[in-house]
Order: C-alpha cells, then structure tokens, then sequence
C-alpha cells in the first residue's frame, strides 16, 4: 500500500510595513516588524539593514581604503599587525593582518609586485609570490573593514571641547563650527585634515559718500586695511550712510574713532576695529541663498540662537545685524529674496534683495507669533503664493504674501506644532511634534488628534523620546525623512511619492547633534552630522558606525498561516535576501507566541550582543553570501504551533547594508487547537 505524506504548504510573507508596537497580533501582517533597531524600510519593499557613518575630515574616506595580500613561498611570519614594511623599491605599507602564507597590506605607497622581497625592521618576511589559493569572501570584507580602520585612524575632530556645533556642505567644500573654551571657531575639510577659517575684523562707520570697492584700501593716517565687505545698515551713499567693514588685520597701528577714506569716498569711523567673535553653545541652521542674482553671490546664511546672523561667501565671513535689542536668531531662511529670522517669538525679516538691510524704513519688518518660534520654511511648490509655513511648539501657522502690504499670518493647525530643527520638506512638509512625526495633509485630514501622526503604531517610543529631538535630515536618494534624539537614536521614515510606508527606528554609537544633507557640483548625494562627541561624520557610509559594530535585528509579527486556531509543523524558510557583498545574517525563530510550554530548540549557538529582547527564546541557524544577488536561502525549522514569529538579525563591522526581502514559510498543517 502507497505511504501517504502530509501535505507541504508554503506561506509567502512580504516584509513590509515597519515597526508596529500596538496593532493587535491578528490584524497585523506578518511582515510587519514587532521589535527592530538599525533596519529601515526600503521604498520597494524589504527591510533593509542601514549603511554605516564614518568620521570626516576631507582626508581619504576610511570606506575607499584599499589592501593588498602579498602570497610568501617562504614565509617567515616574524611581523605582526601595524608594522611598516618595505620592499626593495622604498615603497612602504602597512600590516592590517596575517595568515598562514601571506600578509595584507593596505596604505601602500605603490603596489607591491610579485619577486618582492619584503622587510620589516626585524629583517626579511618573505618573497611575494603567485596567489596560493583564494581569499574567503568573509576574510576580504574583514581584511576591508581593517583597511578603514586604518585610514580611520587619521582622520580627526575639528579642534575644540564639547559638541561640534554645525556642518555643512558650500561650495563643494565642507565646513564645521566648534567651540574652544567658549569661543567658536570655523574650520574647512581640506586633504590636511580641518584647516580653522579666519575670522576678519569688523569697524563701524558713519557718514559715508560713496560705496567703496570690496578690496580696496582703508585709510586713517598711517594705519590701512584691505576692506573686504561692505555692509550698510542705514541711510544713503551720498554722506549718510552708516554701518560696518569688514577688513582684514590693519597694518600700522589700530584705527581710532574719526575720519578715514578710501580711493572713492569719505567716512567717519566710530570706534576702533574689533575681531569678529561668536560664543559656544549654540546650534546652527544653515541656508544658502543668492539675494543679488550673480552666479558670484551665492551665499552661506546661517544663525545658532546664541550669536548674530552671518553671511559667508568661503572667504569672508561677515555676522549681520537685524537691530534687535537682542540680536541671537536661532532659525533662518530665504524666502521670496528676504532673509528671514526668528527671535523667540518674533518672524523678523529684512529689505527685499539685501539680507543685511533691517529699516524699516525699507520695507524691513517684524511679526509677533505669540510664542517661541520652533521652525520656518517655504512650503513644496509654493513659490508663486509665497507660503510659508511657522511653527510653534503647540499651533501651524502660514505667512502669505510677498511684502508689506499684503504679509498676512494665519492659523493653520491649533494643538499641532513642531519641535525645534525638525521641518523638512520631501513631496510634503513633514515635522515632529508632540505627537510624533507628521505631515501637513495628515493634519488637515485629522487635526491635532493623535491618529495625524505617521509614527502613531510606534507611541510607546514617541513617548519616550518627544522631549530629545535634536535635529532632522533627509535621504533622498532612500526616499526617507530621518529625525534623531540627543541620547542617540532616531527614526528613519520612508514616504514614496507621499505615501508612508514605514517607520524603523536606529541607534548611532555617536549621537547626532546637527545634521545637513545637499548635493555636490558631481551630483553625488551627502549627508553629514555634528555630533555631540566632537567629531563630523558622513552618513551612509561604510560597514560600520565609525569603525563599531553595527548591531542590527527585526522581529516579525507572530503569523498564524490565515488559522489562528490551527496547529502547525513548521519545516523551512525561504529566506530572499540582497545586497553588495559578503553577508552573515542569524536567523531565529518564536512558536506559538514564544511559549514556554513549547520546545524551543537551542542546539545551535548565538551571539549575545545585540539587542533583541528575549534571547534564550529563539532558534538559531547561520547563513551567509557571495556576491549581489542571491537564490533564496534555505533555513530549516522545526516544531510545532499555531504561529511563528521570524527574528533577523547581524552583528558586525565589515557587512554592507543588505536588504531582506521576502520569507515562504514551508509548514504542514496539524489538527485544531481544543
């Protein structure tokens, strides 16, 4: 008689959705994530585990670092890891690590050629010969990750104590602000390392006759100084204007208060030069503008609610004064040719075409909001109504109008406001508020109830973290809106053509204090954070968080198969996973809502440093890669319930990101839960 073998079904789970903490089980789709740190949605579909960050100072990116394994016939194996070697040549390099018959090498001066013969300072290694065999994929992206690990080793913080206070890309160049015993100072990426960016004087000046010529000289007596910014504040270029110079170090002496000239015109002086200075402990907000039209006068804008505005063109850098008792704006943006600034709660903005112009005389002027402003920004599409979006902490407002005449602050959303540095703008304006992220059409369709909120499945977290936002950024190319908190974590929200499609939350080793993301001239995509522990890091970057392990897992929803009710053997799971290189992903698994009336099998060891809840409850089975793309991967499974819960997870500095796809679940289906 013909044996008869249960029937084999297959569950094919899409991972999709995000974190969902309070959905109930059964309404939730089984791809969606229960518990997840360092994944994010990719816009496709799939989880996908994040890049890394590295440290940046303009010298070579620690992720572009090369090696070279040098073979040996002979190999003596006398050296040992960060000696310097040599060949017969003079070329130098240095050991990342050793094995049975060769070396790696990596910060080489030229390559090293086969008849080599190589020396350390304890003598001769050995004579570089053809490959022996092949290097394992694993061994290659360890033997890449030491390679960055010594390039990383050189690249430093910009001089200073505490947080560095901003980054930000200009002009291809990348620029960091950071304080020394108080005093800020400012620093350009360059080959060298960061390289500090002088600070000029400034001079304050009255009854001028006509405009001088940036770069031209002035004259008191015997003291001169080479003007390079001319900024007027007040009146005319025909005996009354006033404001201030910006020169370079006077030469002969010190300007005094009285009469000074340069080859065009007259002034009086009104005081001695000053060096321009800015106090710490800020946080910067950056925008890049041109108020005049020329490809030359694009311009860096920024403020740090601690010291004045300022104008910077990569040489000059010139603070500007809006004439407020307190002049310490703490936003700033350019919007319909003004440049606009908040004050506690006053919007305050300056002549039309002259961002350092503030009469006004001049059409210069200043709005009260009622309370502290927590964000400006010109709203997607909006440049030919001039919108413009304010936040406060509790309530939406829109600035309307192009001028004076017809500026016109409305309420947009009472209850619903923003915290500080969070607006950014993607297809819709996105914020955090107290209730978590949201976009402005959410708020439209719910107010201010707490189903507006795109992060409303992850309240626990909101809950826990709404009070340390420190910044936000976007990832277009990843299609994500990205805000962190100040004890390191942060949320990566992916909106495809704006429709959300999840949520992941994330961990840096190194917490974000500001952030900046633009193009450069090559149209390569970058992103940069200031952080908290001094250095500036580039985002999305390498295998590693700056050289640490990147701790990653999910943990699917329980998935009852479509019976809730029904017993199940598991057998096998399908796992389709891509990615750009060698990869080892942990694979587990939960049965029957992780009950401990269910053998959960723990024949196979795992790693315990990550943080997935629950350790002693999964079963564990190790896959890994070769290569871009992959067949699905087989993982056996075993035992019995009524639902299982998938667990991914990885642990180490030397796997690029990866992406998990699809899960098909091999199971067959048993008798009815009595």
């Amino acid at each position: 008689m013909p044996q008869s073998f249960a029937k084999v079904n297959y569950e094919l789970i899409q991972l999709k959705g995000g974190l969902d903490e309070i959905t109930p089980t059964l309404a939730l789709a089984a791809g969606a994530a229960r518990g997840a740190l360092n994944f994010s949605c990719s816009p496709f579909g799939g989880y996908e585990r994040i890049a890394g960050y590295e440290r940046y100072d303009g010298r070579p990116s620690p992720s572009n670092a090369t090696y070279q394994v040098l073979w040996f016939n002979f190999f003596v194996g006398t050296t040992s890891v960060g000696a310097q070697v040599t060949n017969q040549a003079a070329q130098t390099a240095t050991v990342i690590a050793i094995g049975a018959d060769y070396i790696v090498i990596s910060k080489t001066s030229a390559p090293f050629a086969i008849g080599n013969v190589v020396r350390d300072t304890h003598g001769t290694i050995g004579t570089v010969s053809l490959p022996l065999s092949q290097i394992a994929s694993k061994a290659s992206a360890q033997f890449q990750a030491a390679a960055s690990d010594l390039y990383r080793a050189d690249i430093a913080a910009p001089s200073g104590d505490g947080a560095c206070l901003g980054v930000v890309m200009y002009k291809d160049k990348v620029y960091s602000f950071r304080a020394t015993t108080g005093v800020v100072r400012l620093f350009v990426a360059s080959s060298s390392g960061w390289v500090q960016v002088p600070f000029l004087y400034e001079i304050r000046f009255k009854l001028g006759t006509t405009l001088p010529t940036e770069g031209s000289i002035l004259t008191q007596g015997g003291v001169t100084a080479i003007i390079r910014r001319v900024i007027t504040q007040t009146g005319a270029w025909a005996g009354t204007a006033a404001g201030r110079l910006i020169i370079e170090l006077p030469i002969g002496g010190n300007f005094v208060a009285g009469a000074a000239t340069t080859p065009s015109s007259t002034m009086t002086l009104i005081a001695a030069e000053s060096v321009i200075t800015m106090g710490g402990g800020g946080k910067f907000e950056f925008r890049i503008a041109n108020f005049h039209g020329n490809a030359s006068t694009i311009r860096l804008y920024g403020a740090d609610g601690v010291n004045r505005a300022f104008e910077f063109d990569g040489n000059v850098f010139a603070p500007i004064e809006t004439g407020a008792t307190v002049d310490k704006p703490k936003h700033i943006l350019s919007h319909k040719n003004r440049l606009f600034v908040t004050q506690g709660s006053s919007l305050m903005y300056s002549v039309a075409g002259d961002p350092n112009n503030w009469q006004a005389a001049q059409f210069a002027g200043e709005i009260a909001v009622g309370d502290n402003i927590t964000g400006i920004e010109t709203l997607p599409g909006a440049q030919t109504t001039s919108t413009m979006i304010v936040t406060t902490r509790s309530n939406t407002y829109m600035l309307y109008g192009t001028s004076n005449d017809n500026f016109n602050l409305v309420s947009f959303n009472t209850g619903s406001g923003a915290l500080d540095y969070s607006i950014q703008n993607m297809a819709q304006t996105h914020l955090f508020d107290e209730k978590g992220v949201i976009s402005l059409q959410t708020t439209l369709n719910f107010g201010n109830f707490d189903q507006a909120a795109l992060t409303f499945n992850i309240e626990k977290f909101i809950a826990q973290k709404r009070n340390r936002v420190s910044y936000s950024v976007l990832d277009r190319q990843r299609s994500q809106y990205r805000v962190f908190f100040n004890d390191g974590y942060g949320l990566y929200l992916t909106i495809l053509n704006g429709q959300w499609i999840g949520t992941m939350p994330v961990f840096y080793p190194s917490p974000v204090y500001m952030a900046y993301e633009d193009k450069f001239s090559t149209g390569e995509e970058a992103s940069f954070f200031a952080s908290s522990d001094g250095f500036v890091y580039q985002m999305d970057k390498g295998s590693s968080f700056d050289g640490k392990a990147i701790d990653a897992y999910i943990t699917l929803n329980f998935d009852s198969v479509k019976s809730p009710r029904i017993l199940k053997r598991f057998r096998k799971c399908a796992i389709d996973i891509t990615g750009g290189g060698y990869c080892n992903v942990t694979f587990g698994y939960k049965l029957g809502y992780d009950s401990s009336r269910i053998s959960q099998d723990m024949s196979v060891s795992y790693e315990r440093n990550m943080r997935i809840p629950k350790w002693d409850s999964f079963v564990w089975d190790n896959f890994s890669w070769d290569g871009k793309l992959i067949e699905p991967t087989e993982c056996e499974m075993s035992g019995t319930a009524e639902n299982v819960a998938l667990t991914f997870s990885s642990s180490t500095n030397y796997i690029q990101p990866y992406i998990i796809n699809t899960a098909i679940i091999h199971y067959t289906p048993r008798r009815g839960i009595r």
